[in-house]
């Protein structure tokens, strides 16, 4: 949906709420419209989809490989660049995209 901030601050911000009455769709329907809710719901009721997609995720972080967290990957043209540990900075980072876009 790409809700991902907005849900997660919001559960994070109500947390203390939610971790005592287990009413988790409240706080992420106060933050999404109807439409995206009735997505967000279909997902939560089609468990094996949603595991098949975080096993996705999960063989893609160990292919790559991911070891920390958070981990930046730049994936171009079928090429895989993981970023150092830490980051870079903007100035270098764009360097990159930049010479990577030419090719």
């Amino acid at each position: 949906l790409g809700k991902f901030e907005r849900v997660e601050q919001a559960l994070y911000a109500k947390q203390q709420t939610w971790a005592v009455d287990g009413n988790v769709d409240a706080v992420v329907a106060a933050v999404l419209t109807p439409a995206e809710m009735k997505k967000v719901r279909q997902w939560v009721s089609q468990p094996a989809e949603l595991d098949q997609a975080i096993e996705k995720d999960v063989r893609l972080g160990d292919r790559i490989p991911v070891r920390s967290t958070p981990t930046v990957i730049v994936m171009h043209a079928g090429k895989t660049y993981p970023l150092p540990p830490g980051g870079v900075n903007y100035s270098l980072l764009r360097q990159f995209l930049e010479e990577l876009l030419k090719s």
